[in-house]
């Protein structure tokens, strides 16, 4: 009787530490799990990024030099009160709105990664689009009080100074590019990047291969159209064109920005449709 007591006895501690096991490895692989998730779609945020003007206004900003030293206007106490009293009413004003954009595609870039609809981002889009407006609006409107109060001496000397120490920065590198005329991630390079670590099957490479080489191409070339109308609108700015002029590109580079952003979402939706749950997660991780 002693011995199958004990055999019992064994047989029930063996037992109840074999459960107890399993609730622990259940329960470390839920906390596991938990964490990967948490640290996927952590909302993004960058907002102590340094602002620069030349982002969402690519035109002139005249009043660099206007207030620059030795800038060889020799401006006249009126027209420099005059200048004066624009800069304080309206410098900070447009730098707020600036910021407001930025914090704005900060939450459009999150509202992408955490699957947000179409109808969703393009409201958000909408937002920033009239903010940049706003902007353009103001800056044109400081061209035009420059234009107006100058001598055609000193507009040309200002024009001079301003090309040769402002002069248009073209970006080259494709994921500058892709970035500046959009916000929202570019789903399909972070896979590249990571293309091991996602462990994209051969079934899944084709859909996605297929769908960047229809689409990778249009993109680009509405990227570059937009670079290319920004570069026109610094030039134009320049000369004494009409602000009406210069406003009408602006609207067409927010209409380009829309498409993107259609496009943008339209591959969000069919990565995340052929790739698991897990190799989203992962992919999500990886967006900066």
């Amino acid at each position: 009787m002693s011995i199958i007591k004990t055999t019992k006895l064994l047989f029930l501690t063996l037992t109840i530490s074999l459960i107890i096991s399993c609730k622990q490895k259940q329960s470390s692989s839920t906390e596991e799990n938990s964490t990967v998730n948490k640290e996927a779609f952590e909302p993004i945020t960058n907002k102590n990024k340094e602002l620069n003007i030349e982002d969402y206004f690519p035109g002139s900003n005249f009043m660099k030099i206007v207030f620059a030293e030795n800038n060889g206007l020799n401006l006249t106490d009126a027209q420099l009160q005059l200048f004066t009293e624009w800069r304080t009413e309206n410098q900070s004003k447009v730098a707020d709105k600036n910021r407001k954009i930025a914090d704005l595609e900060i939450e459009l870039k999150t509202l992408s990664v955490e699957g947000s609809d179409m109808v969703k981002l393009l409201d958000q889009a909408q937002k920033i689009n009239i903010l940049r407006i706003e902007v353009a609006q103001t800056k044109v409107d400081c061209r035009q009080l420059l234009l107006d109060n100058l001598e055609p001496q000193q507009w040309q000397t200002l024009v001079s100074a301003y090309e040769k120490e402002y002069p248009f920065k073209e970006r080259t590198k494709m994921m500058d590019v892709i970035t500046h005329v959009n916000p929202v991630p570019n789903y399909m390079s972070v896979i590249n990047a990571n293309f091991s670590e996602l462990s994209i099957n051969p079934s899944q490479k084709k859909i996605l291969d297929s769908w960047s080489d229809e689409n990778h191409p249009k993109m680009m070339e509405m990227a570059n159209a937009i670079i290319a109308m920004e570069k026109e609108i610094y030039e134009t700015s320049l000369k004494e064109a009409s602000k009406e002029s210069i406003l009408t590109k602006f609207e067409e580079i927010n209409s380009i920005r829309t498409q993107i952003l259609e496009k943008k979402t339209n591959c969000r939706n069919l990565v995340k449709k052929t790739i698991s749950e897990k190799q989203w997660a992962v992919l999500v991780s990886k967006i900066k």
